[in-house]
């Protein structure tokens, strides 16, 4: 069995907490307040990839002004309310997946790992013009003085090296980023299944688990199709956040790790295949009444569509919030059960949100279309690499076209399907904004990496954009060549320019994520302090007495 920090294994505690109670009927918890509170031994992350502090503010059916006893998502209320709730916590840019798990656990940004894009990394060229890319790694990533990054897993491991490491994710390539580090002994993913469990099994976004009256439920055009079956056909691709709790349970009661790390995925996938939920002012009437089905009762709640995209039901998306909540009382229940939970920080968050994507043509954001018609890019001079609301643009020939190309997207105008004002649906940044900042877009040198752009590719380095897209509020860039990043599938290459997904993220309106922190006898509190997700490794650092060895910006937090 694997040891703790200290050298007592988990059974022996819980034994001897037995033995020390005695006759008090009281549970362990550790939310009991009153008492002396003991020194954490084990740390615990748990994030719920995508999803939007403001789902935490609503009620039971939806609506704004949720309360005691009538919340959409009781059990992560019931955590946070219980725990060190920061109410004003962000991402850093892009507002995306990869590099904000990775700054949960290093206490950095972008621009201290290299990690700038989803799933896939740009190194240079195939002598045909296309572009050479690679999965994320910790092993090709610097931060910017070009020490390998450093994260709590490393660190935990220097300190305690008999206390075991996990990494049990929904979403498979984040997990498989750490594998080459040697430091994560066990990674579980839907392809990684542990010894004794079945794999993942398909589930539905429209119907999903708990959903008791999904044959009533309205579904809109815009949430099912091709892309959806393709999604709920692979659960090995990205697995029920159900499994992933299964998954997470069976790992403890066999392997006892004293490091763990969490990524319940479907609140991120729901939300792209979907919609999302957590703004009930966006929602409205549908344009054609709805009929439910005979036998459907006359008391539920009257659907609703986006106001953004007519084509998506809200009804799917509080089901999967609701799915996703009764998974995480299920996660925290089976770790209280097994005494987890009586000696571990825990650390819930979000590694950015979600928002709806408008109901606007492909003609309206496709940039490459544009630029090559206009004459600045021809085929194989630059790669686009997209994920939703947010590119990188990587030009492999003709640099000298770039500020003609910057100029052009700049004064490129579609119309606003809400408003029907003509606009500009992105803003355009230069590597001198990604190095000085923009003011509510990105601060100074957080999407610019100087080791990496001093390298400029040498000797198989990491390639960085010259040019970076980030969407205004709703507006979707489209997928190119076939492979959509931020899913971690791929389509056919010959596939045309498409707006895949229903809601997105990548842009500066996506960067609020919850934050809570959780401690053995610890009381509940609201810290209304601005944060960043950086904050969490370097204060889990100072709780167990860790050394972050390359660069961080993260801050200690109150606690």
């Amino acid at each position: 069995m694997i040891r703790r920090p200290d050298g007592m294994d988990r059974r022996t505690m819980i034994k001897g907490l037995g033995a020390a109670i005695g006759a008090s009927a009281l549970p362990v918890s550790p939310f009991i307040t009153g008492c002396a509170a003991p020194a954490p031994t084990r740390l615990i992350f748990i994030s719920l990839d995508g999803l939007h502090p403001g789902h935490l503010d609503l009620d039971a059916r939806g609506g704004a002004g949720g309360s005691d006893g009538d919340w959409l998502m009781p059990r992560v209320r019931q955590f946070v309310d219980r725990s060190t709730w920061y109410r004003d916590s962000k991402a850093f840019m892009p507002a995306a997946t990869d590099m904000n798990h990775l700054n949960a656990l290093a206490g950095t940004c972008s621009a201290q790992t290299g990690l700038i894009s989803v799933c896939t990394q740009i190194y240079g060229w195939h002598e045909d013009g296309t572009v050479h890319y690679e999965y994320s790694d910790l092993a090709n990533l610097a931060d910017e003085q070009g020490r390998p990054v450093d994260t709590l897993f490393h660190a935990w491991k220097r300190a305690f090296p008999e206390s075991g490491t996990a990494f049990i994710s929904g979403k498979g390539w984040v997990a498989e980023m750490f594998r080459s580090s040697g430091v994560v002994d066990h990674i579980v993913t839907g392809v990684c299944v542990p010894e004794g469990m079945s794999p993942p099994e398909p589930f539905s976004y429209n119907d999903p688990a708990g959903d008791t009256d999904g044959d009533c439920d309205p579904v809109g055009e815009g949430q099912q199709g091709d892309l959806v079956d393709a999604m709920e056909a692979q659960p090995e691709v990205l697995p029920s956040d159900e499994w992933i709790v299964e998954a997470t349970l069976h790992v403890f009661e066999q392997d006892d790790p004293g490091l763990a790390y969490i990524l319940l995925q479907q609140a991120d996938m729901a939300g792209h295949l979907v919609g999302t939920a957590w703004d009930p002012e966006e929602f409205v009437p549908p344009p054609e009444p709805y009929e439910p089905p005979e036998g459907c009762s006359d008391d539920a709640e009257p659907p609703r569509v986006s106001e953004r995209n007519p084509a998506l039901y809200r009804e799917s998306m509080l089901d999967n919030v609701r799915g996703i909540d009764a998974a995480f009382g299920a996660l925290f229940d089976g770790l209280e059960a097994q005494g987890v939970l009586d000696e571990a920080m825990v650390i819930l968050a979000s590694d950015h949100s979600m928002e709806n994507h408008l109901n606007h043509t492909v003609e309206d954001t496709d940039f490459v279309t544009a630029l090559t018609s206009a004459g600045h890019i021809a085929w194989g001079d630059m790669h686009p690499h997209c994920t939703s609301s947010m590119a990188s643009l990587f030009w492999r020939a003709h640099p000298e076209n770039i500020p003609a190309a910057r100029e052009f997207l700049e004064a490129h105008r579609a119309i606003d399907p809400l408003t029907g004002d003509e606009v500009c649906p992105w803003h355009v940044l230069g590597r001198d904004e990604m190095r000085d900042g923009v003011p509510g877009l990105c601060d100074p040198g957080e999407l610019y990496h100087d080791y990496f752009v001093a390298q400029g590719g040498a000797d198989g380095a990491m390639l960085w954009p010259e040019l970076i897209l980030l969407t205004r509020p709703g507006w979707q860039l489209p997928i190119y060549g076939g492979f959509i990043n931020h899913l971690g599938i791929e389509l056919p290459s010959w596939m045309p320019p498409t707006l895949a997904l229903r809601g997105g993220h990548g842009s500066v309106e996506t960067l609020p994520i919850i934050t809570a922190i959780a401690m053995p006898g610890g009381e509940g509190r609201v810290v209304e302090t601005p944060i960043r997700i950086a904050d969490l490794a370097v204060t889990a650092a100072a709780v167990f007495g860790l050394e972050l060895r390359s660069s961080t910006v993260g801050v200690e937090l109150p606690r």
